[in-house]
C-alpha cells in the first residue's frame, strides 16, 4: 500500500538551508528559537498521512553519486530538546480528556473512513497531473528555440517509460529508444558514463544567431536523460541554457511557510523555474522543479518535488553552485531523494 506524505515547504526549506551550511548572522538565542519553532511545526504534522516506499529493493544511484546527508531536506521528525522544552508537554488537561471521551464513539467511524481513503489512494493516478509543468512561463526559455525544446520535452514525457526505482522488475525506455524519439530534433547528444555504471546523454540546443565573443553559439536549452547500468531510463530533465535570474524577485524562504501544493506556490509566488525533471517511485511519477529562494545572505536553488499537486519533499544547494550545471545537479539531488525514500 502506498501512502501520501506531505510537509509544509517552509519546514523542508529550513532543513535544506541548515544542512547546506547556509547561515545567517544571529546569536544562540535566535538559533534556539528556530529549533523550537521547527519542533512545534513538526508536532503539528505528526498525525498527517505519510507516503513511504517499501523498505527493501529500492534501486537508485549508488552511494558514490549520492550527496551527503547535509545536502537535502528531510521529512523525519526533529528530535525533542528534552528538559526545558515548552512544546514537549503532552499531558492532557481534565477538559481535554473529557472532550476526548465524549467524541470517542463518533470519531471511530471517522478514523475508519480515513483508513479506507488511505488504502484507496492511487498514487499513480494522482501523479498523472503535473502542476509543476504549469510553472514554466513564456520567459522561462529565452526565445523560440528554447520554447520549441520545452514543447518537445513535454511530448517526450508522454511517450517514454521511466523505470520505477522502487521496483527491480520494472523497465524503462532504453537509450536507443530515446535517441530515436529525439531524432527529429537534428541534434547529436553528448554522452557520459558515470562511475556507478549509470549513463547520461545530454542534448544541447544552440542559437547560431546568438554567439559568445569567441563565436561559440549560446545554448538555449539542455535536455538530459539518465539511464541505469541496465540501460533503463531513470530520470529526465530540461533546463534553460542562456538565462537570467532575477535575484531581487526571488521568493523569501520565510514566505514559503505553509505552502503545501505546487499550485499554491505558483499562484502566490510565481517563481522563476530553472529545471523541470521527473522520475518514478512506487508507480508514481514525481516531478522535480528548481526555483531560486532568497535565504537572506544567500540565494538557494531549491528543488521542489511533487506527487501530483502535493509537495512531498525538497532539497537544494547554493544557487550559484547549481547554476553552473543544471542537468548534473538535478540528477545529484534526485539521487538524494531516492536515498531518503530508501531509508524511510
Amino acid at each position: 500500500m502506498l501512502k501520501k506524505f506531505m510537509l509544509p515547504l517552509g519546514i523542508l526549506l529550513l532543513a535544506a538551508c541548515g544542512d547546506n551550511g547556509v547561515q545567517e548572522e544571529g546569536n544562540e538565542e535566535d538559533e534556539t528559537a528556530v529549533e523550537e519553532e521547527n519542533e512545534s511545526a513538526a508536532d503539528e504534522e505528526e498525525d498527517s498521512e505519510k507516503w513511504h516506499p517499501p523498505e527493501d529493493n529500492v534501486e537508485g544511484p549508488s552511494e558514490e553519486t549520492v550527496p551527503d546527508e547535509g545536502e537535502g531536506g528531510s521529512w523525519k521528525e526533529p528530535a525533542g530538546t528534552g528538559e526545558g522544552d515548552d512544546s514537549a508537554s503532552d499531558e492532557e488537561s481534565p477538559e481535554d480528556a473529557a472532550s476526548a471521551d465524549v467524541g470517542s464513539d463518533s470519531s471511530s467511524d471517522e478514523l475508519a473512513d480515513e483508513s479506507i481513503e488511505e488504502e484507496d489512494f492511487d498514487a499513480a493516478a494522482a501523479s498523472e497531473d503535473k502542476p509543476g509543468f504549469d510553472m514554466v512561463k513564456e520567459d522561462t526559455f529565452t526565445n523560440e528555440i528554447g520554447q520549441g525544446v520545452w514543447e518537445k520535452y513535454q511530448k517526450m514525457t508522454g511517450e517514454y517509460e521511466l523505470k520505477d526505482v522502487a521496483n527491480p522488475e520494472s523497465e524503462g525506455s532504453s537509450r536507443e529508444e530515446i535517441e530515436e524519439m529525439m531524432s527529429d530534433m537534428d541534434i547529436e547528444p553528448d554522452s557520459l558514463e558515470l562511475e556507478n555504471g549509470d549513463t547520461l546523454i545530454i542534448y544541447h540546443f544552440p542559437d547560431d544567431e546568438l554567439a559568445h565573443d569567441n563565436g561559440e553559439p549560446f545554448i538555449m536549452a539542455d535536455v538530459t536523460y539518465f539511464f541505469n547500468s541496465e540501460d533503463h531510463l531513470i530520470h529526465s530533465s530540461i533546463a534553460p541554457g542562456f538565462h537570467e535570474v532575477a535575484l531581487n524577485e526571488a521568493t523569501k524562504s520565510e514566505e514559503l511557510e505553509g505552502i503545501n501544493t505546487l499550485t499554491d506556490l505558483r499562484e502566490t509566488h510565481d517563481p522563476q523555474v530553472f529545471t523541470i525533471g521527473e522520475m518514478k517511485i512506487n508507480e508514481a511519477t514525481i516531478t522535480q522543479t528548481l526555483i531560486p529562494v532568497d535565504a537572506g545572505d544567500n540565494t538557494l536553488a531549491v528543488y521542489v518535488y511533487g506527487l501530483g499537486d502535493d509537495i512531498i519533499y525538497s532539497n537544494g544547494d547554493l544557487y550559484f553552485t547549481v547554476s553552473v550545471d543544471f542537468p548534473t545537479y538535478a540528477y545529484i539531488h534526485y539521487a538524494d531523494l531516492v536515498q531518503a525514500y530508501s531509508q524511510s
